[in-house]
């Protein structure tokens, strides 16, 4: 997919993801987010006892992650010509 940046993406939390960004007479740059485990997910079996199944849902749909970092933020640099 293509954006104009600045721009409000919705990425899927339980996979990494690479960033493209380009424009014409700048270099190509990437972005990395990556996705970490919450250690909230816990909550649902330490608060509510007998919560298994918000457990495995949280597992299976990626609640259970957060994105890192949030914001993505390039500098892109001029190409230089040859």
């Amino acid at each position: 997919m293509t954006y104009t940046t600045p721009a409000i993406v919705k990425l899927r939390r339980n996979a990494d993801h690479i960033i493209s960004f380009d424009h014409k007479g700048y270099e190509p740059t990437t972005g990395t987010v990556v996705h970490e485990f919450s250690p909230a997910i816990f909550g649902n079996l330490l608060l509510f006892y007998g919560a298994i199944p918000g457990f495995i849902i949280d597992l299976l749909t990626g609640a259970s992650y957060n994105l890192e970092p949030s914001c993505v933020h390039v500098t892109l640099q001029p190409k230089v010509e040859r």
